[in-house]
């Protein structure tokens, strides 16, 4: 079950779509349950592919709570007509509502419900902090209760499996650890290409790829923009990713009147997010809080040095001054300070990218089946046990 495939916007997609080639690679019979806009176009006699209607808010966060009354009516039927082995949700969230013959698993792939805060602690960053701590509080809410429910609950990041245990101690006992991955193959030709083809010196592409543009750090980025255009007058931010909040956030790029340097370039598929890979110089998240942060992996895999907080689960992925860059959240003086040590150091960014290809080892795909199938051997040797 997953919400994205077609038109990826998240981890969630990526990861849907690197598990369903590794499964089908590995000779194993899939169901994929998705909505009927994400249908990918793939052909297997062991895929099977069951499609639910476009869920409400297909466009905020809260699109899994459709979902998962829409995935329980199809689940229904299918169980019906099959037996599976197990089910997996690739947003445990989408499990919520469901009931099912067959053990369910599903993946926790952020943590901004399990770390509720008060709601004036939203008020700081966000624009929309109300209706925000508002859903967060009721996520928060249901989280505690059917977590639970899952046979495993499978997280993105040793931050992300401490913070669950720690918030949710009814379902500690089920937390895993399998780290998403990343399917560096399809990168490949990009780094060679920018072995080949330098970027431009004079015209340095500062990248930034996500959703969600405010608590990833985008108004930081802004912020910072003006200490980096005074040594680099010709350096261009470019920000890939659809979010609500572009018309506030040109705003304040006019505000500060950066607005000539910075392109938002609205969401591209994966096959156009190559060539911003391709041309981009480095690439920065200053997110506010991540689990993970999948991008950076891209980044690595491109060959792109990266900049990202230190927060989260993101210096699971960069180490500080041998891949890549750490820097303190909310800080755009020192988004800046990195932004212009990387532009001036070619020799730098080389080494981070050198180096970022041994991070990438147990983030490639085949780490990630290993995981994930001592994760199904586990639920299925439970369940044989206990029938």
């Amino acid at each position: 079950m997953t919400q994205q495939y077609k038109n990826v916007i998240s981890g969630v997609g990526l990861h849907a779509n690197n598990l369903t080639n590794a499964l089908l690679n590995a000779g194993h019979t899939i169901n994929l349950l998705l909505p009927e806009d994400q249908a990918p176009q793939l052909s297997s006699p062991r895929l099977t592919i069951v499609t639910v209607k476009k869920p409400k808010f297909s466009q905020s966060q809260a699109r899994w709570l459709s979902l998962s009354f829409s995935f329980n009516a199809a689940l229904r039927k299918l169980e019906s007509q099959n037996k599976f082995d197990l089910i997996q949700f690739t947003d445990a969230r989408e499990s919520f509502f469901c009931k099912t013959h067959a053990p369910m698993i599903g993946h926790v792939n952020d943590t901004y419900s399990a770390e509720l805060r008060g709601p004036l602690e939203y008020k700081k960053n966000y624009p929309d902090w109300l209706i925000r701590w508002l859903y967060y509080s009721a996520v928060h809410f249901l989280e505690s209760r059917k977590l639970q429910r899952l046979k495993l609950v499978v997280t993105n990041s040793q931050f992300t499996a401490n913070t669950i245990k720690k918030t949710y101690p009814e379902a500690a006992s089920k937390v895993r650890l399998c780290y998403k991955s990343v399917d560096i193959a399809r990168y490949q030709e990009v780094f060679k290409k920018r072995e080949e083809t330098a970027p431009d010196p004079d015209r340095h592409v500062i990248l930034f790829v996500g959703s969600n543009m405010i608590r990833k750090g985008v108004p930081d980025l802004v912020n910072a923009a003006p200490r980096v255009i005074k040594e680099h007058p010709e350096a261009r931010f470019v920000i890939v990713g659809n979010d609500k909040s572009v018309p506030r956030l040109k705003q304040l790029c006019s505000d500060f009147n950066v607005d000539r340097n910075f392109e938002f370039a609205g969401w591209r598929s994966q096959a156009e997010l190559l060539e911003y890979y391709r041309q981009a110089t480095i690439f920065v998240m200053p997110s506010l809080t991540e689990a993970l942060g999948v991008t950076f992996l891209e980044a690595m895999a491109a060959g792109i040095p990266v900049i990202g907080t230190n927060v989260g689960g993101i210096p699971e992925i960069i180490e500080d001054g041998v891949n890549g860059l750490l820097v303190p959240i909310g800080s755009p003086s020192s988004i800046a300070v990195a932004i212009n040590q990387l532009l001036a150091d070619s020799q730098l960014r080389q080494s981070f990218a050198n180096n970022a290809h041994n991070t990438l080892n147990k983030f490639d795909v085949t780490s990630m089946m290993d995981c994930t199938f001592r994760l199904y051997h586990e639920v299925v040797e439970n369940e044989t046990l206990n029938s």
